[in-house]
């Protein structure tokens, strides 16, 4: 009898972990969209088809949006708010109680968007730096510049660290620049041609923000006030 009642048990619980299902709990987080374009747009930005905000702005637009999901991978649509154009399309994996930014960029007028994001095979950086690229856009430059890197090295004096060929509207390669507060780097454009002219100038403040990051993307169309014939042109950070 004692048995019987063992094997009587011991099926009954087997049957209810079989009807048994996993209960799969929310994940959730917060979505950060940006966008740096040519056209000025009212956009629409869909995951999975699903509305999560219809008032994304550019050309410099911001919106954060907090979104409970079980599934990482999502489908993003920006669409155009009016035309309902739609100007990218992709699948973006979520993380999970991060902050996920993500930057749409539009390299010229009716283009549509591309993702801005961190580097798939780039190393990365040693202590102390951050590894950075540039694109600069700015009219009044010409359409190739030889960029040399000046980073702070003993604290005091800035030295050339690198220097590289930049084209216009191209991402440059991703080059070190320290991220300590009292060691940073600056940037100068100089003409290809024989005279070396400087061109341009980009002043450490641009890149503040290098200590929180190991890559750095960033955007060269707009200019401040300065001084002489070379422009003091300004950065936004893409990513």
């Amino acid at each position: 009898m004692r048995n019987l009642i063992i094997v009587i048990a011991f099926l009954y619980l087997t049957g209810c972990s079989r009807n048994e299902r996993s209960i799969v709990e929310p994940r959730y987080t917060t979505l950060e969209f940006k966008t740096f374009s040519t056209d000025a747009l009212q956009l629409k930005v869909l995951s999975n088809e699903t509305l999560l905000t219809d008032s994304l702005f550019a050309p410099d637009g911001t919106k954060s949006v907090n979104v409970e999901y079980y599934d990482p991978a999502h489908r993003i649509q920006l669409v155009d708010a009016f035309s309902n154009r739609t100007w990218f399309d992709t699948v973006i994996n979520y993380r999970s109680g991060f902050v996920n930014s993500i930057t749409f960029y539009q390299p010229a007028s009716e283009a549509n968007f591309v993702l801005i994001g961190p580097p798939v095979n780039e190393s990365l950086p040693p202590d102390g730096y951050g590894k950075v690229s540039i694109r600069y856009t700015h009219a009044a430059l010409p359409d190739l510049l030889k960029v040399v890197v000046l980073n702070n090295t003993d604290g005091r004096a800035y030295v050339a660290t690198d220097s590289f060929d930049l084209k216009k509207d191209e991402f440059s390669r991703y080059f070190l620049a320290y991220n300590a507060s009292t060691r940073k780097v600056q940037l100068k454009f100089y003409s290809t041609d024989g005279k070396r002219k400087t061109m341009a100038y980009a002043e450490v403040a641009n890149f503040s923000d290098i200590k929180t990051t190991d890559f750095n993307i960033y955007l060269f169309r707009k200019q401040g006030l300065g001084t002489g014939d070379s422009l003091r042109i300004l950065g936004e950070k893409l990513y």
